[in-house]
């Protein structure tokens, strides 16, 4: 694989529905430190992934099965693996969504704030992801005007720093994301 090839997956982005919580952090305290457990779990998702998408297409129904399967542990072993103490419970969220960084809108207004740290499952996999990010841009929605129940504040942030293997599962997300979308697409034009 070429490197401008996976630059530009890392750039791709798309429109998606994740439960998300999140909480501003310091600057100072704006690191990722590499867990083994964690990266041997990612490691092992991503070649479920990829022969789960081999045994697809010879049969369908085992494959949904094992799938469903694997869900099921990523849900139970999400709680035990994140250090979630002090974060907000998480809320099923409106994103548009990218390997590298991630565009929310939020009530809270963070303009004072430059770190966040966001605990994200990424659906319907229910992979767990816990990863820290810096705010690009807090910009006024205008949609709020017309809605008052519409959140207010549109965040922009990178994710800055992020593992390797978080990336890619973000990246192997996209990829079912969008097949997911154009499988769409064409069922509605039968």
């Amino acid at each position: 694989m070429t490197t401008g090839f996976v630059e530009r997956r890392r750039y791709f982005r798309l429109d998606d529905q994740l439960l998300l919580a999140f909480m501003p952090i310091e600057a100072s305290k704006a690191e990722v430190k590499p867990l083994t457990r964690d990266e041997a779990m990612e490691r092992m998702e991503i070649e479920i992934d990829s022969l789960l998408s081999q045994l697809r297409s010879r049969e369908p129904a085992t494959a949904r099965l094992l799938e469903l399967l694997n869900q099921k542990i990523n849900q139970f072993s999400s709680h035990q693996r994140l250090d979630l103490k002090d974060m907000p419970e998480q809320v099923l969220t409106h994103v548009n969504l990218s390997a590298c960084g991630i565009r929310f809108l939020t009530h809270n207004n963070l303009a004072d704030q430059t770190h966040l740290r966001l605990h994200i499952t990424l659906l319907p996999s229910n992979t767990p992801l816990c990863l820290i990010a810096r705010i690009v841009a807090v910009e006024h929605n205008p949609l709020s005007a017309e809605n008052p129940d519409t959140e207010p504040w549109l965040i922009r942030a990178t994710f800055e720093p992020i593992l390797e293997s978080d990336e890619e599962q973000l990246i192997h997300h996209m990829l079912r994301l969008q097949s997911r979308q154009l499988a769409a697409r064409l069922h509605e034009q039968d």
